[in-house]
């Protein structure tokens, strides 16, 4: 997130715009899959609904067969005679029984369009054919084949029952049929002695159900995998297999099939002649093509909102940025010796509110730069004043030269009466103001320890037995370069403030290690009679304080502060640390550097 806002305002926009064009192009493509579902749901119910009609149809065409065949055997008319019939031993009563059946299977009962003719058969092998039948016994005989209805002793033959189909093979047309059995009531005859089988044309029972030919779906009359009839001839006779079998095999049901190289909508119903099935097919390309047809419009929706977009983004750019870049050229041309430039700006938006605030703010540096210049010139000039007050209070000091010369005559002097002590002072004496009066501002560290050593052999002779020193300094730093002189004021400072109320076993360890490639630190402790939190605060704060205003006299740790941070930067400089009646540590942080 940061890295978008550490972008350019434009570059930001332009980002925003983007991503707006892509919200709407998901939003766009979301809708359109929407609506190809709401589509595809339509579609389903709508043709749910004349499948439904079909199947309502179909079920009426069923109950007719059916009706018509119970009234027809249950007739009181029909049923003696044709028991008469079979009974009759003489041809005369015979053939008059045999003519008005005849007639009736003849009659206009039994001579819609979708009847392709009746029959009586009785057990003894006797048959009665209506006129239509007379030269088309084929199918008849297919028949008496499949269900055996000559024997008398077939259990099926109790109960009225529709056939499976059966094809023409010399007109190749299909055909169903429909067998009750005929019973003597009266005879007390409670097994049938006769059929009656009224047979139907498929065809004629597929245009009674009212199913149009179209283009958008195929309604298809289904036996196991055969199509028996269908509104399209593109199905005509084929046997289904694949996925698309097994899914009519399994009743009544809707889904997305694919067979062959197409996906169908497939919706199902089970009827109820035998293992029936009506079949609605939906080619998916017909739901989908309503939803194609609207990608254009989609495309030309996106294009409009993509140009309004990007143009009024580019207005509110150019508005935002112009102004903008004015005022970084305008910034750019003023320096800090030219402050007295405005910035300006065409706008008085939030931008013109920024330009006014920070030529405020111009105003302010301006002045404040004034009076920085005038009082940083009446420091200056105060400190020259200071400096050439030093300078003349350093000129009227002892000459070095003849502060040596005079040590050097203690020294021969201690030397001459046997004064080994005040030999050993003397030179150790002349050592230090050799090594602090000379011009380099600068030493190596080796160098500054042993002048901290001969000032602690002066101490030991003054104080003995009460002090001792001890170092421990990394090899590594033993050519670092160092501020002369800032080692001695600290030890001095512990001897004098922490260890002279000490009578014996008092120590001064001083320590240096290296930190890390650029800094290394020097530590110098003493088991001295420490600071109280009070005294650690108050020496802290005093760091800082310059020289001429230290209240200690001699060289304290303000001015080695102060002179390190002058050196090295404010980064460098010195840290205490104490605890009261225990320790006090004087921690020098520096930085390496070498020849």
């Amino acid at each position: 997130m940061n890295k978008f806002f550490d972008l350019k305002i434009k570059n930001q926009l332009i980002m925003l715009v983007i991503t707006a064009l892509f919200l709407i192009l998901f939003v766009q493509i979301f809708l359109f899959l929407s609506f190809n579902t709401v589509l595809q749901k339509n579609t389903e119910k709508t043709f749910d609904i004349i499948l439904n009609q079909v199947q309502n149809n179909f079920n009426n065409y069923v109950d007719e067969i059916e009706s018509n065949n119970s009234k027809f055997v249950s007739t009181v008319e029909i049923s003696p005679f044709v028991h008469a019939y079979y009974s009759a031993k003489e041809s005369e009563k015979k053939q008059s029984f045999h003519l008005y059946l005849l007639e009736t299977m003849n009659s206009d009962y039994f001579s819609l369009d979708h009847i392709e003719g009746t029959a009586i058969i009785l057990f003894d092998g006797t048959e009665l054919l209506s006129d239509s039948l007379v030269n088309n016994t084929e199918i008849l005989n297919q028949i008496k084949k499949e269900y055996a209805l000559i024997n008398s002793n077939n259990a099926r033959l109790n109960k009225s029952f529709f056939t499976k189909h059966f094809i023409n093979r010399d007109t190749g047309k299909k055909y169903f049929a429909y067998i009750s059995p005929i019973q003597d009531k009266e005879g007390n005859l409670h097994s049938p002695f006769a059929l009656f089988i009224s047979i139907y044309d498929l065809d004629t029972l597929y245009d009674s159900l009212h199913v149009e030919e179209s283009n958008e779906s195929y309604i298809l009359l289904v036996e196991d995998k055969n199509v028996l009839a269908c509104n399209n001839s593109e199905w005509d006779n084929k046997v289904l297999s694949g996925e698309l079998a097994q899914f009519i095999s399994l009743g009544n049901n809707s889904e997305l099939i694919k067979h062959g190289n197409k996906k169908y909508f497939t919706q199902v119903r089970k009827l109820s002649i035998n293992n029936w099935r009506l079949v609605n097919l939906i080619p998916y390309w017909s739901i989908s093509k309503n939803f194609f047809s609207l990608i254009p419009i989609g495309f030309f929706i996106l294009l409009s909102a993509a140009l309004i977009i990007i143009s009024v983004s580019y207005f509110i750019t150019w508005s935002i940025t112009m102004p903008v870049n004015t005022i970084i050229e305008q910034l750019q041309s003023i320096d800090e010796n030219d402050l007295q430039k405005r910035l300006y700006t065409p706008v008085n938006n939030e931008v013109g509110i920024i330009t006014s605030h920070i030529n405020n703010m111009l105003i302010k540096i301006e002045t404040m730069n004034v009076k920085v210049f005038n009082t940083q010139k009446k420091l200056y000039q105060m400190e020259i004043l200071k400096k050439q007050a030093e300078l003349s209070f350093y000129q009227n000091q002892i000459n070095p030269h003849f502060l040596y010369n005079t040590l050097e005559c203690i020294r021969s002097m201690a030397d001459v009466y046997g004064a080994e002590e005040i030999s050993s002072i003397s030179n150790s004496m002349a050592k230090i103001f050799r090594y602090a009066s000379k011009a380099d501002s600068t030493t190596t560290l080796s160098k500054e320890i042993d002048c901290v050593k001969e000032y602690f052999s002066i101490m030991s002779l003054r104080f003995p037995s009460r002090f001792s020193l001890i170092t421990n300094i990394d090899k590594k730093l033993h050519d670092v370069l160092v501020v002369r002189m800032i080692l001695q004021p600290i030890v001095e400072n512990a001897i004098k403030h922490g260890l002279k109320a000490k009578r014996k076993n008092g120590i001064v360890f001083i320590k240096g290690y290296m930190v890390d490639k650029t800094k290394y630190y020097i530590e110098i402790v003493d088991n001295g009679i420490g600071m109280n939190t009070f005294q650690l605060k108050e020496l802290m704060n005093n760091l800082s304080v310059s020289e001429g205003t230290e209240k200690t006299t001699g060289i304290g740790l303000s001015n080695i502060h102060n002179r390190i941070q002058i050196a090295y930067g404010y980064n460098y400089g010195i840290e205490v640390k104490s605890r009261e009646k225990y320790w006090t540590k004087v921690i020098l942080k520096l930085p390496v550097i070498t020849d």
